[in-house]
């Protein structure tokens, strides 16, 4: 609860709210159901329970800094994104970049920068692309996003070997079955799974979105 510095795992749909804080470290499944129920998802009456409610004040885009106004995805939409959309094959990767492996998405429209290559999907694992900080620099400026693999984290105890080896990212979806889980993103050296799970009390990692209208 003193902690003062950076926390980048988190228990599934630890917001703060309903008493669920983003430090807790329970190893008990109980202590992450919205609303005391396993059935609750991180939306509707219980969106509030989704980290981008109360954590999002130090994301910057353009001139919007709102409380509120950023979110995670659902397990639907990182399959859309990852798997269902026009081309979504194409438009992922794993990759090296300065050094951290993890997982590249591309945007809708996309045109590859000079002076850098992209290959798609998972042939030769994390050395599919391999990218210095200045050629992603050309990436992102083009709207590529890098999702680090930073492992995750049990208790008070973090995966070592799972660090920049693994990557797990939770969605706003819990398990439809014995409430133990929740979907994420998993992926690793050999492998991208969109409709992944990990254990609820598990620490993964989270990437925000903001929604945009569409004309």
């Amino acid at each position: 609860m003193i902690y003062e510095g950076w926390i980048d795992l988190f228990g599934w749909g630890t917001s703060g709210y309903g008493g669920i804080m983003p430090y807790q470290t329970s190893e008990l499944e109980t202590s992450y159901y919205p609303g005391g129920d396993a059935a609750n998802d991180l939306t509707g009456t219980y969106a509030n329970n989704d980290w981008g409610v109360y954590h999002s004040n130090g994301i910057s885009f353009g001139s919007n800094t709102t409380t509120g106004s950023w979110r995670t995805l659902t397990a639907a939409e990182w399959n859309y994104l990852l798997n269902l959309r026009n081309s979504a094959t194409s438009k992922w990767a794993l990759a090296t970049v300065n050094g951290v492996r993890g997982l590249v998405i591309l945007p809708e429209s996309w045109t590859l920068p000079s002076g850098v290559t992209f290959n798609s999907g998972k042939a030769s694992g994390y050395l599919t692309n391999t990218y210095t900080a200045e050629q992603w620099d050309k990436m992102e400026i083009k709207g590529a996003v890098f999702l680090p693999g930073a492992g995750f984290r049990n208790g008070t105890s973090t995966d070592a070997l799972g660090i920049s080896a693994e990557g797990y990212y939770w969605s706003t979806t819990g398990d439809e079955g014995d409430g133990f889980d929740a979907h994420c993103l998993m992926f690793s050296n050999a492998e991208m799974n969109a409709n992944g799970y990990n254990a609820r009390p598990f620490g993964c990692s989270v990437r925000l979105v903001k929604n945009f209208g569409v004309e």
